[in-house]
């Protein structure tokens, strides 16, 4: 059992709390320059179907991702990668991006990460995706290849949002992950089996499958106007769109290939 609190963020405390912890995390590492806001505010987390995800030690949030679920809008990673996703697309596969995904120093060796992964998947299967992909720093490759059983699926770029940090891209297939998991863990132990941790029954009491922005439309103006570039790159791509980030109402097609 988790000594954390595991939640889906469910209002603006948690959002805010979340996007600090990455912030924080990004500035560190030197992946962003500070931000006056504090906080680390991407379009796509004014979507009503995108799903942050925390974990909170007493009231401090240590842990926390990003699952984006792909929209009209697109996704993050588009601006790099668009072109691998336009064949998933074609085939009416529901794509969804792994981003923000940040822990508090402290936690950086702690199984905390796991836990999150698990709630990631329920969270997906909710809303209908069947393929996560995330973009990682090439010396993580190799741990979201042999243990959270990504698989390549692009070469590498330099991402000019994260100052020109090397990126790789990986998916992970939903239709067949949990059979690979099984296959890929079998004989483990009851502490490395990742196959009954990841995708055996989990009791919860928080409903993942809830409808719907965690956000009020004030809070989503509140974040905006903390972070008026984000304005300007949700306005660049149309005022229809900047309304229904706002009111909630973005349209659910994926993004045209």
């Amino acid at each position: 059992m988790s000594p954390f609190d595991l939640k889906v963020a469910d209002g603006l405390d948690d959002v805010t709390a979340a996007l600090a912890l990455v912030h924080d995390s990004y500035v560190a590492l030197g992946l962003i320059d500070p931000h006056p806001s504090g906080i680390r505010l991407l379009p796509h987390h004014l979507l009503p179907e995108t799903r942050v995800l925390l974990a909170r030690e007493r009231a401090e949030v240590v842990a926390t991702l990003t699952l984006i679920p792909d929209t009209a809008y697109g996704l993050p990673l588009d601006d790099v990668y668009g072109d691998r996703l336009t064949a998933t697309r074609s085939q009416g596969r529901r794509a969804a991006e792994l981003s923000c995904l940040a822990l508090d120093p402290r936690y950086r060796r702690h199984d905390i990460l796991f836990h999150l992964i698990r709630l990631m998947h329920r969270c997906a299967k909710a809303l209908a995706v069947d393929d996560i992909w995330v973009v990682v720093a090439p010396k993580h490759g190799r741990f979201y290849q042999n243990v959270m059983l990504f698989e390549p699926a692009g070469g590498l770029s330099y991402l000019d949002k994260l100052n020109g940090a090397p990126g790789v891209l990986y998916r992970q297939n939903l239709t067949t992950i949990e059979t690979r998991s099984r296959q890929y863990f079998t004989g483990a132990g009851p502490e490395s089996d990742l196959h009954t941790f990841f995708f055996g029954e989990v009791k919860s009491s928080h409903a993942v499958e809830k409808s719907g922005n965690c956000l009020r439309r004030d809070e989503k103006a509140r974040l905006l106007k903390l972070c008026p570039e984000v304005t300007a790159q949700i306005a660049h791509q149309g005022k229809s769109l900047l309304s229904s980030f706002l009111t909630g109402g973005d349209p659910a097609s994926p993004k045209a290939s």
